[in-house]
């Protein structure tokens, strides 16, 4: 799992200093947030087994509590 930021622009730059074309990554299209809250995709790797499943259930808890979670202290 990953977060990260590109800024496809001066990859763009450094690429043509060095002769390449580069080929901007595809972005998939996510879900609106507004309506349907936490999600995640999966673009690549296993869709199944424990991982995903706690995963799954982390943003099921979320729904279920956020906004009790929210509210609560910081630890």
């Amino acid at each position: 799992m990953g977060i990260g930021n590109a800024d496809t622009y001066k990859m763009r730059q450094r690429f043509a200093r060095h002769g390449h074309d580069y080929d901007d990554p595809e972005i998939p299209e996510l879900p609106d947030l507004a309506v349907t809250g936490p999600s995640f995709l999966v673009i690549e790797g296993q869709t199944n087994g424990e991982a995903m499943d706690t995963h799954s259930q982390v943003h099921d808890l979320y729904r279920k509590e956020g906004v009790k979670m929210d509210s609560a202290p910081p630890m």
